[in-house]
């Protein structure tokens, strides 16, 4: 009886657990929104290492003053067609070279990502993924 027991508590277990797993992996992430918490896993240890919030600022609307004040490749701002994105780790992922983004950091970008890009799908979707905020006039 005692086994019947326990193999139905496992079993029990083991649907709560997958429910909850599945409920969070079906959440999906709210587009431009900070993540307040970000965790790694220390390759060490094995310990779940909790880090500080995003550098992204809860401000939405930024001033070409705002974005001046990153135009280094430590934190590379960049204001495009109206919209103000942080570009400081595409910086080395760039396809074209990190001098192609470094060149528009801190500054509004629209035109030489224009010239470059024009409205090809797929530099304007991976640029969608540093949005930080709007430009504001």
């Amino acid at each position: 009886m005692s086994h019947k027991i326990l193999i139905g508590t496992a079993l029990i277990a083991a649907a709560v657990l997958g429910f909850a797993w599945f409920g969070l992996q079906s959440t999906p992430p709210v587009p431009n929104t900070p993540n307040p918490t970000s965790f790694t896993v220390s390759s060490s240890t094995g310990q779940i290492i909790t880090t500080a919030a995003s550098s992204t600022p809860a401000q939405t609307s930024f001033t070409l003053a705002d974005v001046a004040a990153h135009g280094n490749a430590s934190s590379c701002w960049s204001a495009i067609n109206g919209k103000v994105y942080n570009l400081t780790s595409w910086i080395s992922q760039h396809p074209g070279g990190p001098e192609h983004i470094l060149s528009i950091c801190g500054t509004d970008g629209s035109s030489a990502f224009n010239a470059q890009h024009g409205t090809q799908a797929r530099p304007a979707s991976e640029l969608a993924g540093f949005y930080i905020g709007t430009l504001a006039q």
